[in-house]
């Protein structure tokens, strides 16, 4: 059995109410528990800019509150509440990043990975959906050699680290750390810091530069196993259709036209399915109905 760990901000509150019952759904009796981590605080730089209108703290709590109640595996846990000072300490030695310059989570990614109970951890975004056909089994068995583990993408183009959906074995991550806390180059440290943001790279960064290095072992399994589908915007979530699109997904029956992309694609999946139009960000609400 294995643990998810996952965090969420204020603009996740439409993505979370699909994205975890579908995980519940997809990997079924293997998943021990879904750890979730909560940063109450506004988000910032590229992140706030991107999910401005999606803001609502209300709202995100209600969602988690259901997502409780319908399956007992989901743990919620407030950023604020959790043992950050030793958990960075043992991530990064003396350093202690919480966002990185474009306002993406390193605290509260690597909060929630130690938040979680079992000894095999997959961290996903919230906004991660998955088809699985033989990467759990596949992943199994490279995570006991202490390898650091992605599931399958659609459309893989590179072998750089992504963060957003990673495994690892933390009996074996553990003698990995801490890990180098690189930051940005001194004029771009320079120009984050006049402006009052954080001067640190994306923690997937920071693990690349550390693979680059011979410190980590990485290996993405092959699309043939199944793939993982990022929602690169969260307004995709509160349209009519989203529901049925993440159906298709768990049972691996998307467009060829998606299959060669590794972000969700709307007009992908309207070429090929007239009843899933792509359609303006709206306002409506439509509820998952767990």
């Amino acid at each position: 059995m294995f643990s998810i760990a996952s965090n969420v901000c204020l603009a996740d509150w439409a993505v979370v109410r699909y994205t975890v019952p579908s995980w519940l759904k997809v990997f079924g009796s293997s998943l021990a528990e879904v750890v979730v981590v909560v940063d109450e605080r506004p988000p910032t730089g590229r992140i706030a800019e991107s999910n401005p209108d999606l803001w609502d703290k209300g709202k995100l709590w209600h969602e988690l509150s259901l997502l409780r109640e319908h399956d007992s595996r989901v743990r919620i846990v407030r950023l604020s509440e959790c043992p950050s000072e030793a958990v960075s300490r043992k991530w990064f030695g003396k350093s202690r990043p919480v966002r990185c310059q474009a306002g993406t989570p390193i605290l509260a990614f690597i909060c929630a990975l130690e938040a979680t109970h079992q000894d095999w951890v997959m961290r996903t975004d919230s906004d991660m959906l998955f088809h699985e056909a033989g990467w759990l089994k596949a992943a199994e068995n490279l995570l006991g050699q202490g390898v650091v583990v992605e599931p399958p993408r659609l459309a893989l183009e590179t072998q750089v680290i992504s963060t957003r959906a990673l495994m690892v074995k933390r009996s074996c991550f553990a003698k990995c750390l801490p890990i180098k806390p690189w930051r940005l180059h001194p004029l771009g440290r320079l120009h984050r810091a006049l402006k009052g943001r954080p001067t640190w790279l994306a923690l997937e960064q920071m693990l690349e530069r550390e693979k680059i290095k011979g410190r980590i072992r990485h290996t993405i399994l092959p699309r043939t196993l199944g793939f993982s589908l990022h929602v690169a915007r969260r307004q995709y979530s509160i349209e009519p259709w989203f529901g049925t699109m993440v159906k298709r997904v768990e049972t691996g029956d998307i467009p060829t036209e998606q299959a060669a992309q590794w972000n969700l694609s709307p007009q992908c999946w309207s070429a090929a399915t007239p009843d899933l139009p792509p359609t303006e960000t709206s306002a409506r609400w439509v509820p998952h109905g767990l």
